[in-house]
């Protein structure tokens, strides 16, 4: 093991020269400390042992040489634990972490791809804030996607957001000038009032009659209706019982003058485990 290391207990909490360039954890380190490698400003890249579970808050903040990630077998990363890595240009996910946390990757301005996977159902706040390089995002599962998250990704023009996602907060996509197409694919996502604030030329593209239509027309956006292969059924409470404990997920809004019954949106590859659970549509 490198001498350089701080170790206990399994814990990497430090390296005790900050002028160094090459990292190579070693396996058997279950966890890195909060700010381990905060300003570490030479620092070009980092080797992940498989036993690592946990990254902490500000763990590689601001090592602004650092050009690489590999995520693959992590299971937790802290807050801005690669904020301010400007020459960070390649993420790698795996299956285990499920959310992303606040101002993860704020002002990554090399960052030009980012795909999450679909066990990554959470975008915190601030998570590719000033991403000023992000032309493509691709998320597969998430379902929300918190305040300020893409604010000021200034050279993304499109984005395609599944039907997994319900719901888009306060300045989510504010300031991204460059911006002109969103497809929504959930019918019934709730976007604030302010999540495309100052977007100017932006076009919404959804089934007529969603949410996303209704909050186009209120925020003065254009919107083009498209046909898109959502899936949609009309349970009752005691379905919605079932399912509420079942692990599957999805999203439910309670329907206006039915008392009792409740339109559920889902992703189709649950729909055998939900019929398997409550039965198909005519069981209502």
């Amino acid at each position: 093991m490198d001498d350089n290391l701080i170790v206990e207990d399994n814990i990497l909490k430090g390296y005790r020269e900050s002028e160094i360039i090459t990292v190579a954890v070693p396996e058997g380190i279950v966890a890195i400390s909060d700010n381990a490698f905060s300003d570490f400003p030479n620092l070009h890249s980092v080797s992940l042992p498989k036993s690592l579970v946990i990254i902490g808050d500000g763990a590689f903040k601001n090592c602004t040489s650092l050009t690489n990630i590999d995520l693959t077998n992590v299971g937790s990363v802290g807050a801005e634990s690669f904020s301010g890595c400007t020459a960070l240009n390649n993420v790698e996910f795996g299956k285990k972490i499920k959310y992303l946390p606040n101002a993860l990757f704020l002002g990554c301005t090399g960052l030009t791809g980012i795909t999450l996977p679909e066990n990554i159902t959470y975008v915190g706040s601030e998570c590719f804030k000033d991403c000023t390089s992000l032309t493509d995002i691709r998320v597969c599962g998430v379902m929300e996607i918190d305040n300020n998250a893409f604010e000021n990704c200034n050279s993304l023009c499109s984005i395609a957001l599944p039907y997994s996602l319900f719901h888009i907060s306060d300045n989510a996509f504010s300031f991204c000038r460059s911006l002109t197409a969103i497809t929504v694919n959930n019918s019934l996502v709730d976007i604030d009032e302010t999540a495309f604030c100052y977007n100017v030329d932006l076009v919404f593209r959804a089934t007529q009659n969603s949410t996303t239509q209704g909050y186009a027309a209120d925020m003065k956006y254009k919107f083009q209706p498209v046909i898109l292969n959502d899936e949609y059924r009309v349970i009752t409470n005691e379905h919605l019982e079932i399912l509420s404990v079942s692990g599957i997920m999805f999203h439910a809004k309670k329907m206006e003058g039915n008392t009792g019954k409740y339109i559920i949106h889902y992703d189709k590859t649950a729909e055998q485990q939900i019929i398997s659970l409550i039965g198909g549509d005519d069981a209502l």
